[in-house]
């Protein structure tokens, strides 16, 4: 998909148009992640990606529906069943021809707060490894892949990407929504793998709607990422596996144990949730794994760490957690509160042995990490015009740190990553744009007023997740000035 442009149709006043781009490249650099080997850069259009496989899309013959099959479950009955053959829990796709039409099984039970999560095994992948996995209303068509159509989502195993088309006009011109990267990669499964889907319900508080508000995806147990569902989905969602390769055959476990990956979900929003103990409490008492990790090798303690949600990483410690786990690029709990700058959370990790001698894969230490973020941070940012509360923040959890480290006159200063031409110029050019607009800005009063809206909406959360939203939409820019003109 492109990237957001600022191309534009309507008549923005001129000075929404220039601060919008501008709050969006602010945003990237404020909120993307800090910590050694997280990149925010986005590849230049050139670099090769994964393709996709392209699926057939076809419109179901009256005659085809009347070939549907029921199986009865335990768990419920497969009520809609079309071209497909159920044994008990093994589902297999019936065409044996290339580009035949999509086949499609429904469960007449929708995922609820007691059973929120499901999982399928690919027993044969088939010829393309064409299979969704997805929820989707009780109308849902039988001819679609889940996540093509309104009111579905789907985790696909031939691109692992996810499908959401929550409104027609989000569909590409394919006729179906385009594919999404689960936490910025994509996550294909082949013959063995497990792929599961879940549901966060609004289920806390004085008045619960009780309907589904994210979606989460997990591979073989690993939580990938989770998106936010539109007020356009409908409140009931129920399991939908898609197929249309022949030969495949897959194992659905409606009954698949969700406390931990519930956990997982959960520790993503430890720092914005304010029911997060609760549920954190919850799903251990269910008998979630307090050390369980995601996509990325990060714990729950990990999260809560680096969110400095501090009663939440006492209770995970006191349940067992270890500290001393290492994520994908060697960082611990540790890190990840020296990294985000959370001093008391810092302590109670060293209260509980946690190791300050672990090395990242570039070396750091957290005494290492912390001083390298407080060396190349001022106290004032923005030609003087910010203060960073931070700084006497980041003093402190190296003090912290130099009190338990047993060589404190070592210092590893790792070396900046090797960027391309193309992403040093990027970075060049998105510097000066920013330069240019700060200077600009100075000179004219107004539009310093207009810099510490677009400052507080950077904080904002649904502006937050509509950027991610939008990023890859050429219109993107267009749609998030037109939502958000009122705001700045």
């Amino acid at each position: 998909g492109g990237a957001m442009t600022s191309s534009s149709s309507s008549s923005p006043s001129s000075s929404l148009s220039s601060l919008l781009p501008f709050v969006c490249l602010g945003y990237a650099v404020a909120f993307a992640p800090s910590l050694p080997g997280v990149s925010r850069m986005r590849l230049p259009a050139s670099a090769p990606r994964p393709s996709a496989g392209l699926r057939p899309r076809t419109v179901s013959s009256p005659c085809s529906r009347l070939l549907s099959l029921r199986a009865s479950l335990s768990d419920g009955t497969w009520a809609r069943c079309e071209r497909v053959k159920v044994d008990g829990n093994v589902a297999a796709y019936t065409e044996e021809l290339e580009g035949a039409e999509v086949g499609v099984i429904q469960l007449d039970k929708a995922l609820t707060p007691a059973q929120p999560y499901y999982e399928v095994e690919i027993v044969e992948p088939g010829t393309q490894s064409w299979i969704g996995v997805g929820l989707a209303d009780s109308s849902y068509s039988l001819d679609k892949q889940p996540g093509w159509d309104v009111n579905s989502v789907g985790y696909h195993a031939d691109d692992g990407s996810y499908y959401r088309c929550p409104v027609p006009d989000e569909m590409s011109k394919s006729g179906r929504p385009s594919p999404m990267p689960l936490v910025g990669a994509p996550f294909p499964c082949s013959k063995g793998d497990k792929m599961g889907i879940g549901l966060e319900f609004d289920d806390r508080g004085t008045a619960p709607s009780g309907f589904p508000r994210r979606v989460f995806f997990t591979k073989n147990g690993l939580y990938l990422g989770s998106v936010i569902l539109e007020k356009q989905f409908h409140y009931s969602l129920y399991p939908t596996v898609g197929f249309n390769s022949p030969g495949a055959k897959v194992s659905v476990n409606l009954k698949a144990d969700y406390p931990s990956v519930q956990l997982m979900h959960a520790a993503q929003f430890f720092g914005t949730n304010e029911y997060a103990i609760d549920i954190t409490s919850d799903a251990i008492a269910k008998g979630a794994d307090v050390n369980v990790k995601d996509a990325a090798g990060r714990t729950p303690l990990h999260m809560a760490s680096a969110y400095g949600a501090t009663p939440i990483a006492s209770l995970l410690l006191e349940k067992g957690a270890d500290p001393d786990v290492q994520d994908n690029m060697g960082l611990t709990a540790l890190h990840m509160s020296a990294g985000y700058v959370r001093p008391t959370t810092t302590k109670l990790l060293i209260e509980n042995g946690a190791d300050p001698e672990l090395r990242t894969q570039r070396n750091e230490r957290a005494l290492d990490l912390i001083r390298n973020l407080r060396n190349i941070t001022q106290a004032t940012s923005m030609g003087g015009l910010v203060k960073d509360k931070r700084y006497p923040l980041m003093t402190e959890v190296m003090e912290l740190l130099l009190g338990v480290t047993e060589d404190p006159n070592e210092w590893v200063v790792p070396a900046p990553p090797k960027l391309s031409q193309e992403q040093e110029k990027a970075i060049a050019d998105a510097t000066e744009k920013a330069k240019t607009i700060m200077e600009e800005m100075k000179k004219d009063p107004e539009k310093m007023k207009e810099l510490e809206k677009a400052m507080e909406l950077m904080k904002d959360k649904d502006f937050q997740e509509k950027v991610q939203k939008y990023a890859k939409d050429p219109e993107g820019m267009k749609k998030l000035i037109e939502e958000f003109k009122d705001k700045v």
